[in-house]
């Protein structure tokens, strides 16, 4: 089952996830971005009251990822050789970054954008897809040139292991059959965002447990329009059409006052 809460500040958020943490029975896992692990560990005692945290595991979705897996991946430097590789065996077909292939630190900045369509499910087939969208235009031969250095990486990659966006895909497809988190409690917090691969699994945590996902909504604020709501849309959305059962949302105000009053 998926619960989300809604709350118009991050406090109002944490302080919704840890009442029902304290509620809760059994094993759970709380998912924050990583840099929170140890505040949150911290906090989580001092709201549940509880003088120890034996069942319940904060954690990041990456290191979630690695503990269940136990797969080694390649490090951030490893993956920017890697692209670095790839690059170079497909320089001859690039157009638009044809001058800059061996410009120091092309690679690394190719790699950061290839991760990030990853993380976002983008593949090469769609970005191939979106041609017939694009005028003959530098975005075209932009967009022409990506998808040749990103379908080179993912070749050249698998002559190599696994990055971080590979373990994360793996873990998310192995959820189902993974015995350890039948049944788990998990409370997702902390996070403006969700990527592509976060949100897939969440979802599959929620076929196989219960996931409550604290998430900001500025719905019917003043400045609604500032408050990322684009992931609050993308989960619930995937997860209806993975047949997820979707509590109604809960909100979690703390009524704030209105810009500019007192």
């Amino acid at each position: 089952m998926l619960n989300v809460i809604f709350s118009d500040t991050s406090k109002g958020a944490a302080k919704a996830v840890f009442e029902r943490l304290k509620r809760t029975p059994g094993r759970k896992i709380v998912l924050v971005p990583d840099s929170y692990t140890l505040g949150v560990e911290k906090t989580v005692m001092e709201e549940t009251g509880l003088k120890a945290t034996f069942d319940i595991e904060v954690t990041g979705f990456s290191r979630l990822a690695s503990k269940e897996t136990g797969a080694e991946v390649l490090s951030k430097e490893g993956g920017v050789l890697i692209m670095k590789r790839a690059i170079n065996a497909c320089a001859g077909e690039l157009k638009h970054y044809a001058k800059v292939v061996g410009v120091q630190g092309f690679a690394g900045e190719m790699f950061a954008v290839v991760t990030s369509m990853r993380l976002n499910g983008v593949t090469p087939e769609m970005l191939q897809a979106a041609e017939s969208d694009l005028d003959d235009c530098a975005t075209l031969r932009k967009n022409r040139d990506i998808a040749i250095v990103y379908a080179k990486y993912l070749e050249e990659l698998k002559k190599e292991g696994l990055d971080g966006t590979s373990r994360a895909e793996r873990f998310a497809e192995e959820i189902p059959s993974n015995p350890r988190l039948r049944g788990v409690n998990v409370f997702a917090l902390g996070f403006d965002s969700l990527s592509a691969i976060q949100i897939k699994i969440l979802t599959e945590l929620s076929l196989t447990g219960n996931v409550t996902a604290a998430l900001l909504n500025g719905f019917g604020l003043p400045n609604a329009e500032l408050y990322p709501d684009d992931s609050i849309r993308r989960l619930l959305n995937y997860a209806r059409d993975r047949g997820v059962d979707v509590a109604k949302p809960v909100w979690a105000r703390e009524r704030l006052a209105e810009p500019f009053k007192t």
